[in-house]
């Protein structure tokens, strides 16, 4: 099967689930002994959600504390009541929630829904790939089978066949143009059972009948099952990545053969990312008391490589936690060693470039030996190695501002000294990157140094080094309040006796842990709540979908206070561990909260926070510069290939090619008359003269790329585009000046400008400049590569002279140099330097 057709069959089987589900109705089952919904599924799934419903752990989630804040206090019940009025005075009436629709969806609220997925071999004489098998089971819900096929067929229009497979009565549909997959559905134990795939209806009969292995025997359903945890489980899924991995391992992946001649395969590929030890990840849901309880795990069998050393670190405890404001709305603190995960990514990309041509590696070790130099310092020994891995992040209320000012992020110090240099540095790069339009402000406190930061004469954030902290918050204020924390003259925050027994029951060392208080974002929530009952009722109102006398059975007064509401609840929190089986994420919470940030460990290899906050600009400056240079030699080659061509024809091309017959905007362009002279005279000789640039003869060769013409700091290129035009001068007819005029430019449509026709000075004359806005085809006349000032701004304005470089615009003078010309340069100096017989007297620019 290719790879087409493969994903047409992962499209259609998805489709038909859900094409299957939206049409359900009310019908008769067939009789069956009841069977647990496990028995149902096959033993091999390597993708499985199992949601329980909310009727099996009634109970359960009545002794919660989000069934106290949301059913006993009033709230859900509220709303219900409203919502059930709201149905039945629609215009659409009760069906709405008590037809065949509404009781499907009710049922599986209660009774919950299981899905899994399992890759088949492949069959003899059959595709040659593993290809997947749905299914999907609702618990109790036999009753709802029968009706399925008629109301496709009278519906849809879709031929329904009913067939014996095995003891079981089977109703199936063929996707339309797909290979061969089919959805069916059927009854057995009392639950419904919908099946797609190829070949998979036959498969799924077979496991729910016992004639082949059913979930019970899964290694993974015996480990995560519900008899493996000590809370009330209500939902359990997993993805299992180790066994897709191992039956797609053999697979060849389209790159370069191994040093031996044999194809890369997906077991290469992985062994160098190394997840070639990675196998489920695994999630566990349900209530444990008071709290909503949920465990994750990532397994991972032996050492952890590649891909997962990223998100390895130590672990670290509680007491490593930077004294924190009294008024934290909640915090994260994370276990992230800089200096190891550097280390690793380095080690990553050495491997995984050896996947690649051999002129990757090549060219990976060039760039990572000669990084030092671009950043002009040491990353590993200057930045990594002077900080710790204890990183926090919190909200500061007393600090808020718009819900953004109290955010600060701490991170652990182990070389202050070495750090405040790098980060000198490193500023002093942003600001020459910026063309000075980033600056930093420093001012002394508490016997420290905090920075402040202006882009654009917009001030925000601030920055302090302490011996054992490096500081960084929205605005300075949090940052000084930190260090006034550390000094002793703020009160510190201290966990409450909530906070500390939720940590009773995790462990005690950990590689993550977020902390919130969802009481402080309920009662913000909340308290709009009267003003947007209000605006509800008045939309009800307006909306003229119900009588005019409608009114909704409740009032403001019947909303119940926020302090019902929140009182129940008490701090989630969500920790990470690590062991020698991998990695693990716990979940004990009242009520879903937003939280501050991500988690270590498991979302480490996401993280690196405060380091892309601090190398960014440094980086920038770096590739910036980079681009800013080989756009500055593209120029240099124009110029130089002009140069040659006036050697040659004693003249410089003319804006277009004057033998051809085309209009001038149909013509092909001055780049195309210099093509020999950049390296490219076999396309010159391919291109028709006297034809369009668009033309039959003309097309092929005229999408071609040119590196020269590209400018690497631009975006949205395309095949045969130019990121340079020449320069015809003054007003929209200068292309059509005679060469004399005292507003023509180097370039004219017919127009042939010789050295001596500069009589302004080809030092003083711009010939080509950078584009901006829409790229032209280097082959185009006209607009394309033709560009003349009309309006102000000149420089990055509508006329499309500019550039991608902050600040101005590199411009070729007709002499061969390249010059930056900044935005701020005086127009009418601009205006001198565009004609080539304007007569002014042009000063230093």
């Amino acid at each position: 099967m290719s790879p087409k057709a493969a994903r047409l069959a992962w499209g259609a089987l998805l489709g038909g689930c859900l094409l299957s589900l939206g049409i359900l109705s009310l019908g008769q089952a067939q009789n069956d002994e009841p069977k647990n919904v496990a028995e149902l599924i096959p033993q091999d799934s390597v993708l499985l959600l199992n949601f329980d419903g909310s009727a099996t752990h009634k109970e359960a989630f009545a002794r919660t504390a989000a069934h106290q804040a949301l059913f006993e206090s009033g709230l859900v019940p509220l709303f219900q009541k409203g919502l059930a009025e709201l149905a039945a005075k629609s215009p659409a009436g009760p069906a709405a929630t008590e037809g065949p629709m509404g009781k499907f969806f009710e049922h599986l609220f209660e009774h919950g829904v299981a899905v899994s997925v399992s890759v088949a071999p492949p069959a003899p004489g059959g595709p040659p790939m593993p290809l997947p098998q749905a299914l999907l089971v609702l618990p109790e819900a036999a009753e709802f089978a029968e009706p399925i096929g008629e109301l496709l067929q009278q519906t849809i229009g879709i031929s329904v066949e009913s067939r014996k497979i095995g003891d079981r009565t089977v109703q199936t549909v063929l996707v339309p143009d797909t290979p061969g997959v089919e959805v069916g559905w059927w009854a057995n134990g009392g639950h419904l059972v919908i099946s797609a795939g190829i070949n998979a209806i036959p498969a799924h009969v077979a496991v729910g009948n016992g004639d082949t292995p059913n979930l019970t025997g899964s290694p993974l359903w015996k480990q995560f099952g519900p008899d493996s945890v000590e809370f009330e489980m209500t939902s359990v899924a997993w993805f299992d990545i180790g066994a897709v991995r191992d039956m797609f391992s053999g697979m060849p992946i389209p790159l370069p053969p191994t040093d031996d001649g044999a194809p890369v395969t997906v077991a290469d590929v992985a062994k160098v990312l190394g997840v070639d030890n990675l196998g489920a990840i695994v999630s566990q849901g349900g209530y444990n008391g008071a709290a909503m309880w949920s465990e994750t795990v990532m397994q991972v069998d032996g050492e952890k490589r590649g891909l997962l050393a990223l998100g390895d670190h130590d672990s670290i405890t509680f007491d490593r936690i930077p004294p924190l404001p009294v008024r934290t709305k909640g915090f994260a603190t994370f276990s992230f060693n800089t200096s190891k995960f550097w280390g690793d990514l380095v080690l990553l990309i050495r491997e995984a470039v050896k996947l690649g041509p051999p002129e990757a590696a090549a060219q990976a070790e060039q760039l990572l030996a000669g990084l030092p130099q671009m950043l002009n310092f040491d990353p590993q020994t200057e930045l990594f190695d002077t900080l710790g891995s204890a990183v926090t992040i919190y909200l500061d209320g007393g600090q808020d501002f718009f819900g953004f000012g109290g955010l600060a992020k701490i991170v652990e110090v182990k070389d202050a000294k070495t750090l405040r240099k790098t980060i000198d540095h490193i500023l002093l790069l942003a600001e020459g990157a910026t063309e000075g339009q980033f600056k930093s402000h420093r001012v002394e406190k508490h016997g420290r140094e905090i920075l402040t930061f202006e882009f654009e004469g917009v001030e925000f954030g601030g920055l302090t080094i302490d011996d054992n902290w490096l500081a960084v918050g929205f605005v300075p204020q949090t940052v000084e309040a930190f260090l006034l924390r550390v000094d002793g003259k703020l009160d510190k925050w201290q966990p409450s006796r909530e906070l500390n027994e939720a940590l009773a029951e995790l462990p005690k060392e950990f590689t993550g842990l977020t902390v919130t208080d969802p009481r402080a974002m309920y009662r913000s929530v909340l308290s709009y709540a009267p003003l947007l009952f209000m605006g509800a009722k008045a939309g009800i109102r307006e909306s003229g979908q119900f009588p005019p006398d409608f009114d909704i059975p409740i009032g403001l007064a019947d909303l119940p206070p926020t302090e019902v509401i929140v009182q129940p609840l008490f701090p989630n929190v969500m920790m990470t561990v690590k062991d020698e089986n991998g990695f693990r994420s716990i979940s004990r919470s009242s009520l879903p909260a937003f939280p501050v940030v991500g988690q270590g460990g498991l979302g480490a290899v996401a993280t690196s926070g405060i380091l892309v906050a601090l190398l960014l600009p440094a980086v920038q400056q770096a590739r910036a510069a980079a681009r800013r240079s080989q756009s500055k030699n593209n120029l240099k080659q124009i110029g130089l290939a002009l140069h040659n061509y006036h050697d040659v024809h004693n003249q410089f091309p003319a804006g277009t090619v004057e033998d051809s017959a085309e209009e001038p905007e149909d013509r092909l362009s001055w780049i195309s008359s210099v093509l020999p002279y950049l390296d490219q005279a076999p396309l010159y000789q391919k291109l028709d003269q006297e034809s369009g640039w668009d033309s039959d003869a003309n097309s092929t060769f005229t999408s071609i790329s040119i590196p020269t013409l590209l400018n690497p700091g631009a975006n949205g290129a395309v095949d045969g585009v130019t990121h340079y035009v020449g320069i015809s001068g003054l007003g929209k007819d200068a292309p059509t000046l005679p060469v004399n005029h005292e507003r023509a430019g180097v370039f004219g449509y017919n127009r042939k400008t010789r050295f001596r026709d500069i009589r302004d000075g080809s030092s003083n004359t711009i010939g080509v400049t950078e584009a901006s806005g829409e790229f032209g085809r280097w082959a185009a006349g006209g607009n394309d590569t033709l560009r003349s000032l009309t309006q102000q701004p000149y420089i990055n304005g509508p006329d499309g002279i500019g550039g991608p470089y902050q600040g101005g615009v590199q411009v070729l003078l007709m002499d061969g140099s390249v010059r930056f010309i900044s935005n701020d340069i005086d127009p009418d100096v601009f205006k001198a330097l565009i004609t080539i017989n304007g007569g002014e007297v042009v000063p230093p620019f």
